[in-house]
């Protein structure tokens, strides 16, 4: 009989009994192309409700996204990923930080937008295949690819996206953007606004998607007394997020205070920007062994492993012979042009 219905919009009631309480959700799991075409200004239609506890939500709201995902997608095709077992946690931390430090989450005329643009364009193809949703344009010049945008306009992935967002994010001006789509949202949905900060940490992958979108690693030449010297340096820089003065030095203070040893270096760090130096044999463990635990998954990874090298021909063995410095600047050459393929691009989000 279902054939009978292969246009029609096909409404299915899922009741999920919850360990401290209950919610409803009422959502239409065709995937039929009518459904698809909606705005996010015809939520309506869908008539998400999520009712029961606010505790729930506070709990774990990856547990929440990754259910509500199932949910929705549980009648996709066979072919389709999105049952949600593969969703890693590691995974989504990492999808977090890479969004806080590029993407635009915006709203206008009632509906809801998240776009990520992004030179290096092959990392949207894999966001959107692991989430899988939303599309990739690709932009050209001359028949040459100049950068791409994942783009999510549609109201059940924008649901999902704010269900993952929602209490996970770390920068306040994220946490502020999300909360315009809160209120197109909140007439449908029976979820509390989590407007507190996620506390930073070394122990998700967090700081290395927000290091994919904002970070660096740099190698500078210095001469003291005519003699050459190198500066192996991790960067963040995200002026286009701390555009006010002082607006990102709370963050990057918490992110310098982690990775950072007041007794071992001295941090130069701006409203917008923080370098730390990785001279010293201690200090640049520590940034190593969390790059090697959270690995990065742009272009910058092959920029890290390069820069893992001239860490390993610089720390201890300064000052250098003219042969190994020829070497660096080989190397240097090459992760360069990796960090280049990831340079962020796009415009400010004045969401």
């Amino acid at each position: 009989q279902l054939m009978a219905f292969h246009y029609c919009e096909i409404m299915v009631i899922n009741i999920t009994i919850c360990w401290n309480g209950a919610y409803l959700l009422i959502t239409f799991n065709s995937l039929n192309i009518n459904i698809l075409s909606q705005s996010a200004g015809n939520l309506d239609k869908y008539l998400f409700i999520l009712e029961g506890s606010s505790e729930t939500t506070r709990d774990d709201t990856y547990d929440l996204f990754k259910r509500h995902y199932k949910n929705i997608y549980r009648n996709a095709p066979p072919s389709f990923r999105g049952r949600g077992n593969h969703l890693n946690n590691d995974w989504l931390d990492w999808f977090i930080g890479f969004s806080e430090g590029n993407a635009a989450i915006l709203y206008s005329n009632n509906n809801c937008h998240f776009i990520l643009t992004q030179k290096d364009y092959n990392i949207l193809y894999q966001i959107q295949n692991y989430l899988g949703f939303g599309n990739v344009k690709i932009y050209k010049k001359d028949n040459k690819i100049i950068y791409g945008k994942y783009i999510v306009s549609n109201p059940k992935d924008c649901l999902l996206l704010y269900l993952l967002f929602n209490g996970n994010l770390r920068l306040t001006s994220r946490i502020n953007q999300l909360y315009n789509w809160y209120h197109i949202l909140k007439e449908l949905l029976n979820i509390d606004f989590i407007s507190i900060n996620k506390e930073i940490s070394l122990n998700d992958a967090w700081l290395s998607g927000f290091t994919d979108a904002v970070g660096s690693f740099s190698i500078k030449k210095y001469k003291n007394r005519n003699i050459i010297y190198l500066k192996c340096k991790y960067i963040l820089d995200n002026k286009d997020e701390f555009p006010a003065r002082r607006a990102g030095y709370p963050i990057l203070n918490k992110i310098s205070q982690l990775l950072y040893n007041k007794n071992l270096a001295k941090l130069k760090i701006s409203d917008s920007r923080i370098e730390i130096s990785c001279n010293h044999n201690e200090k640049h463990k520590i940034i190593l062994n969390y790059f090697d635990k959270y690995n990065l998954k742009t272009t910058k990874y092959n920029a890290y492993n390069i820069f893992k090298i001239i860490l390993t021909k610089v720390i201890d063995k300064q000052p250098l012979s003219i042969e190994t410095i020829k070497e660096i600047n080989r190397l240097r050459k090459s992760m360069n042009k990796y960090l280049l393929l990831n340079r962020k691009i796009g415009y400010k989000n004045k969401s």
